[in-house]
């Protein structure tokens, strides 16, 4: 059993460390690999499985890229687009809302005393009670009042 263990475990370890190292260069960025091209990384990783992983977290990774964790990247939360003020607390916000209201009010306004003007100035055509009755004793054929 222990035989076979020891003659198992080796190659494990080297497909593992090597599948490691392949996911990293794969994943890391090619403007920050050193020394080598991303390409060239990968390749000396798959045709030379413990040399060139082992080349590859010497010489080819970024300086400064940590290894993460894999219960950190299992627990990641979900990155969420960061969020604004609530609109009360925006004050451009708040501003655009009293100018809007400014210009309902204005229009609002404007729109009364111009249907003002319009009846007033109807009002002046409108012919009054007594120029109907007039109208109608003039004209006996054209009775208009009740």
């Amino acid at each position: 059993m222990i035989r076979a263990l020891v003659m198992i475990l080796p190659p494990l370890l080297a497909i593992g460390f090597a599948v490691y190292a392949l996911i990293d260069a794969a994943r890391s960025d090619a403007e920050r690999i050193r020394n080598l091209p991303k390409g060239a990384w990968i390749s000396l990783i798959v045709l030379f499985n413990v040399v060139g992983s082992a080349a590859w977290f010497i010489a080819g990774r970024p300086k400064g890229q940590s290894v993460p964790k894999p219960s950190d990247v299992l627990r990641r939360e979900p990155e969420l687009p960061a969020r604004g003020a609530a609109p009360d607390d925006d004050e451009e916000y708040l501003r655009w809302l009293e100018q809007q209201a400014k210009r309902k009010r204005d229009s609002s306004v404007s729109d009364s005393q111009s249907s003002t003007s319009k009846s007033s100035s109807n009002d002046s055509k409108t012919p009054t009670n007594e120029e109907n009755q007039e109208s109608s004793e003039d004209n006996p054929e054209n009775p208009t009042s009740p």
